[in-house]
């Protein structure tokens, strides 16, 4: 791993909001399932709390850009697949955690998403899936997505891990005031910060500001995340 990728990780806004969250509930694994793998962002950081991680995307030109992304952060535990996270190509009970962020809102069937990872899970697995809210404030200039298929409302996100028949252990929330100006100003100096040492120090200043969150946690959230678990069986004892 080089200077270079750790400090692109720590200074990323994105990450930073996403992350404490998620490796907070995301325990050490034997084996594990990233749904939407991207370019990598998430997988080597998943990769080391995990045995093993099955890390799937749509596009095999992703999957090419994540293999190199893991290649640089030395992880050797992980195994890639193009897939659609609607048909998954793994047997019933076959992790112990599955992750997915911001991916949700670009699968066209959201509920047969869930309903997949359900199936996956073995009994006591958790998942942690994150994805942006419709509602989400803006401050200076609101970041736009055209390629999200939807975006939710609170109530309606949890319903469908509900409906998959999982159980809620928590919901949280990130972009708040914050990070969304933190965010947005990103989006706005974007130029600036591919330019060498300069955009380093806007981007730990960016950094700065996205962690007032943590002290401060006032305006409404933009981003929302679901903790659920697949049920254990009744026992003959509880039944």
């Amino acid at each position: 791993m080089t200077w270079k990728l750790h400090l692109d990780h720590q200074l990323s806004v994105y990450r930073l909001v996403r992350a404490r969250h998620v490796f907070r509930h995301f325990h050490l694994a034997l084996r594990a399932l990233e749904i939407g793998c991207g370019g990598g962002t998430w997988t080597p950081a998943l990769a080391a709390r995990s045995g093993f991680v099955a890390a799937i995307d749509l596009r095999p030109d992703r999957i090419v850009v994540a293999q190199d992304t893991v290649t640089k952060w030395e992880r050797r535990n992980v195994g890639f697949a193009a897939a659609s996270g609607e048909m998954l190509p793994f047997p019933d009970n076959a992790f112990d955690a599955i992750v997915s962020i911001d991916v949700i809102e670009h699968i066209p069937e959201d509920q047969q998403v869930i309903c997949e990872a359900a199936r996956l899970l073995r009994p006591g697995g958790q998942i942690v899936m994150t994805t942006l809210l419709q509602n989400r404030p803006s401050y200076l200039r609101k970041v736009i997505f055209p390629d999200h298929l939807r975006e939710y409302q609170p109530e309606g996100y949890i319903r469908l891990f509900e409906h998959a028949g999982l159980e809620i252990v928590e919901v949280f929330s990130f972009y708040r005031l914050w990070s969304t100006l933190a965010r947005e100003i990103e989006m706005l100096i974007a130029p600036a910060l591919r330019v060498p040492v300069l955009g380093t120090g806007l981007r730990g200043l960016l950094s700065l500001l996205a962690r007032l969150d943590w002290a401060l946690p006032i305006g409404r959230p933009g981003g929302i995340g679901v903790v659920a678990r697949k049920p254990k069986p009744m026992t003959a004892a509880q039944s």
